[in-house]
């Protein structure tokens, strides 16, 4: 291949890839506008968050898994769980995350299910954060502190990955000569927060084959394509969950990131714009502050 026919075919490349960016953009805001006008919230009976949802399968904003009750319903039929949660999301929204901890502790006590153990396992990883986040270099003794802090957060960080090791545990004995693509999503995510992208991957494929245009499979590719790095990947998964009639909430948050990533600053901003509540309010602020710094640098 000549200099001049290898140039010509990247930049045709090139031209079909930002025209596939900016079709997503524009499906991903017309999709938007529909969804904030039909969309219900649905509660995460493992984390408590709150999930908008058009019918179709949706994913908690927060820990990514199966959500399926509405609010109303859960603090009819299981009052107690529906307190607890409100408890925890209460604590965890004021740092308290040793209450959160407790909160989950009652839980957990009543019945295990791994669920309830990747909730608080994903929990466990943010209060490892949060204790990492207080080292400062400045101040009387700071070494000593930050020695402290960093002692604290990485025994929180083992906590949570025994947690996270014990739900993919149960998970698997619970799959053992049964063909379920929400099991294999349960692993899935365990899978992808203690960083084995091999299994996820094997997840994925697993179903991928039960339900290969299902909403489950083509979300988990997002998922897995985004965690992973391959954003041009993700791209082509997420034109194909704008063409579902319900597409999970989540999917504009994975939009707007991909987007980001990808260069197309226009596109991210414009579809965290439209989509107003379908994106989680903590992982909107993360993504802007993330595109305000990349414009300080």
């Amino acid at each position: 291949m000549t200099a001049c026919t290898y140039s010509l075919c990247l930049e045709r490349f090139i031209k079909f890839f930002y025209s596939v960016v900016w079709m997503n953009v524009n499906s991903c805001v017309k999709a938007a506008g529909s969804a904030l006008k039909s969309y219900r919230p649905l509660i995460c009976e493992f984390c408590g968050a709150e999930t908008l949802s058009g019918g179709g399968m949706a994913f908690c904003s927060n820990c990514e898994s199966i959500v399926e009750s509405e609010s109303k319903t859960l603090e009819g039929t299981n009052p107690s769980l529906f307190g607890a949660l409100a408890s925890i999301r209460t604590a965890i929204a004021r740092s308290d995350f040793d209450a959160a901890g407790v909160g989950y502790d009652g839980l957990l006590v009543m019945k295990q299910t791994p669920g309830l153990l990747y909730a608080k396992g994903i929990m466990s990883i943010s209060h490892s954060n949060h204790v990492v986040s207080q080292i400062r270099y400045d101040g009387d003794g700071f070494m000593e502190g930050n020695s402290e802090l960093r002692a604290k957060g990485s025994l929180i960080l083992s906590e949570a990955k025994r947690l996270i090791a014990k739900s993919r545990a149960m998970s698997e004995k619970e799959a053992m000569g049964v063909q379920s693509p929400r099991l294999l999503y349960n692993l899935f995510l365990c899978d992808l927060k203690v960083g084995d992208l091999r299994a996820a991957s094997d997840r994925l494929a697993g179903i991928t084959g039960l339900e290969k245009d299902g909403a489950l499979a083509i979300y988990s590719a997002i998922v897995l394509d985004t965690f992973a790095g391959r954003h041009h990947e993700a791209e082509r998964s997420l034109e194909r969950i704008f063409g579902l009639e319900s597409p999970p909430a989540n999917s504009f948050y994975y939009a707007a990131f991909n987007s980001f990533k990808l260069g197309d600053r226009a596109g991210a901003s414009k579809i965290l714009s439209s989509s107003g509540s379908l994106i989680e309010d903590s992982k909107r602020e993360n993504l802007l502050s993330a595109m305000k710094l990349e414009d300080s640098q």
